[in-house]
């Protein structure tokens, strides 16, 4: 058997489809059951499995209804039409309406750990495509696995079968159908994928006004690769790319004469006296900054520290160059996309932070990473080029926060004077 016909009836039909699998004895049951559970993964009706004297039942929707738990999730619901419908995340989202009340739909989840794997799942009405890739079907870079990169939500895509071309194995989508093709050719500002993205964006304006005074402990970097999705859908539509890069969560930095204080927020919530650690000219503001704090005023003056080597000795097994080893990983970093975590920075530093007499490795980081921004002149980096290392400075502290910590007013990390001296001191020692 290739292939199966479904006939759908109304409601009042008690009726449903029957199919009998006549195996040799070669064949384990189980392993039949296990792919079908595998690949029914968004079907619109109850499977009902019966082997080896056995029942098991799959749930319509089945990977809506077990990820209906989790305080962050996102669908943008598909007609077959071509039509892209906007929902509340409040009123249908959130209370999970949505599960019955749409077929099909973009459905976005967060992982209870990072996934070093692809990303994004491509179901046929409902039924998983293997070898499909998101990417190809959007025409958009940035949906799938990078062998670099981490992720922390996953993505199931259950398009409609009149909105893609399928190969003849059945077992890829190549692309979307002549009818999409079309529309998208025809609107060229206002695509299918723009649409998609415009939906996104109004269900994340409903999410940001019910997460305050909420206690929702995902991780802040689920929300930020979330915008970085819409950003990547919006084609030409650059206000709204502008918009989705204006909720993106970014860090602000203040030099006063007791320490140094960091903001952790949403880009356009701008603080007086803090400096944007992605600004093009964030070095220089950085130093012009620091005659605030006399610490600080000897650092850039470069009288506590080696201009050619800083040495850090942790113990017997380990020995670093501290500033030497951000830079290595920076120049990593700039060629690796931006908003994706990259836990390079915990394997490496992690021991250190430990060890230090800090309450947090965000504040060792932090720390740190000011102090090789202000050694950034001797190294002859072009300002704009730390922008890819603020950006992973970003993704590692908003994998240590969690979004109740930025909306309830716990966004603030700060690094007292004797913090500061604790962290030149274990540089030169």
């Amino acid at each position: 058997m290739t292939g199966v016909f479904f006939i759908e009836y109304g409601d009042e039909y008690d009726v449903g489809t029957e199919i009998k699998l006549y195996l040799n004895n070669t064949i384990i049951h189980r392993d039949i059951v296990n792919y079908i559970k595998k690949v029914m993964l968004d079907i619109k009706y109850d499977i009902h499995i019966k082997y080896d004297g056995k029942k098991e039942v799959i749930p319509a929707y089945f990977t809506r209804k077990i990820n209906n738990q989790k305080e962050c999730k996102f669908f943008i619901p598909f007609n077959e039409n071509g039509d892209i419908e906007s929902i509340d995340w409040i009123n249908d989202v959130n209370t999970g309406d949505y599960i019955k009340k749409y077929e099909y739909g973009l459905f976005i989840e967060s992982c209870e750990k990072p996934r070093h794997l692809k990303q994004s799942s491509v179901l046929n009405s409902g039924i998983l495509v293997e070898q499909s890739i998101l990417s190809t079907i959007f025409n958009i870079k940035g949906f799938d696995y990078n062998y670099q990169d981490e992720y922390n939500s996953i993505i199931y895509a259950n398009f409609p079968s009149n909105w893609i071309e399928i190969d003849v194995s059945r077992e890829k989508i190549t692309s979307f159908s002549e009818i999409i093709k079309k529309y998208n050719d025809k609107n060229p500002n206002y695509t299918l994928q723009n649409k998609i993205a415009q939906s996104l964006y109004m269900q994340m304006l409903d999410f940001f006004k019910h997460i305050k005074n909420q206690k929702i402990n995902t991780k802040a970097i689920f929300i930020q690769e979330i915008l970085m999705y819409g950003r990547l859908l919006c084609g030409n539509n650059h206000k709204l790319r502008d918009d989705f890069a204006n909720m993106r969560y970014t860090i602000y930095v203040n030099i006063t004469n007791i320490g140094i204080e960091f903001i952790i927020d949403n880009n356009t919530n701008k603080t007086k006296n803090f400096i944007c650690i992605e600004d093009n000219n964030y070095v220089s503001k950085l130093n012009s900054i620091t005659e605030n704090n006399p610490i600080l005023v000897n650092l850039c003056n470069r009288k506590t520290m080696n201009q050619n080597k800083v040495t850090l000795k942790l113990n017997e097994k380990h020995k670093h160059y501290i500033l030497d080893d951000f830079w290595d990983i920076f120049m990593d970093l700039k060629h690796i996309r931006h908003y994706a975590y990259n836990n390079r920075f915990l394997r490496r530093f992690n021991d250190l932070f430990e060890q230090m007499n800090i309450e947090s490795p965000l504040k060792g980081m932090l720390g740190f990473f000011t102090i090789f921004s202000m050694n950034t002149i001797l190294k002859g980096i072009n300002e704009k080029e730390i922008k890819s290392f603020s950006s992973a400075i970003i993704d590692f502290v908003l994998n240590n926060i969690t979004i109740a910590d930025i909306h309830n007013e716990n966004n603030r990390i700060y690094i007292a004077n004797n913090e500061i001296k604790e962290l030149i001191n274990f540089i030169n020692n």
